[in-house]
């Protein structure tokens, strides 16, 4: 069933993002959703610290709009692949850049920096909210997470370091 759920997601996202503006409206969506999210996990937490109702599953771990502590782990580690790789392309100054495409669709204007200081605010903010759920697997995945970002990172750098390196010819 779960293999079957997949398939049909796949398909979906094949029939129906066929083009960059598909896509980018796609994350614009995902970036509303989570922040949703993320204010009803946060509510959860500090309702829960000051004796207000929190209407968690788990006493302590926050679920916010999930049924599961774990499965909002799990939505926040592939929030945060998102937003990393958001964070990193709006350093890019020259040339194209996914952020302003990302600012047209939204409305925004065309601020790398701001784009950037905004995701930055959002990982900080899934990473808190991660810990906060006490899910030991969405912590291995969110390490996994950032471990591969950090080498494709590094391993972009070295190739951009070695492209405009004067070749010597024998």
């Amino acid at each position: 069933l779960i293999l079957f759920s997949f398939v049909i997601l796949y398909y979906i996202a094949r029939n129906f993002l066929r083009g960059r503006k598909d896509i980018i409206e796609t994350a614009c969506f995902f970036i509303g959703s989570n922040l949703v999210v993320l204010f009803y996990g946060f509510y959860q937490v500090f309702s829960d610290k000051f004796g207000g109702r929190s209407f968690e599953v788990m006493f302590g771990r926050p679920n916010s709009t999930f049924t599961e502590a774990d499965w909002l782990g799990i939505f926040l580690c592939f929030s945060l692949a998102v937003f990393l790789v958001i964070a990193s392309s709006a350093k890019q100054s020259r040339g194209y850049s996914p952020n302003s495409e990302i600012a047209s669709v939204a409305k925004l204007p065309r601020n790398d920096n701001m784009l950037k200081i905004f995701a930055y605010l959002l990982i900080f903010l899934n990473l808190s909210l991660l810990i906060l759920t006490l899910s030991r697997s969405a912590w291995i995945g969110a390490a996994i997470v950032i471990f591969f970002w950090l080498v494709f990172s590094l391993y972009k750098k070295s190739e951009i370091r070695t492209s405009f390196t004067p070749r010597k010819f024998a």
